[in-house]
């Protein structure tokens, strides 16, 4: 999951994914992330949460069913 988020962004910024900065364990725990992410899908009689965070001045979303959006964070606007 970590690496989608990644790769979302950089496409977002139109750069490398080596490129995006900082990294994302900087801001966020890949591990955490994929924990929540893998809860919210292990259970099939529920609808599919999501976790939003802000990272490099945007917002991010991640559904449980592995989709990541990317949005620009309008406090990071100029």
């Amino acid at each position: 999951m970590s690496e989608a988020v990644v790769t979302a962004v950089a496409d977002a910024k139109g750069v490398s994914p080596v490129a995006v900065t900082p990294p994302l364990y900087d801001v966020i725990d890949p591990e955490a992330l994929e924990a929540v992410v893998a809860s919210m899908t292990s259970r099939p009689d529920e609808p599919a949460g999501h976790v939003e965070f802000p990272y490099n001045g945007f917002r991010i979303t991640v559904t449980g069913d592995g989709r990541v959006s990317v949005t620009p964070n309008e406090s990071h606007r100029q």
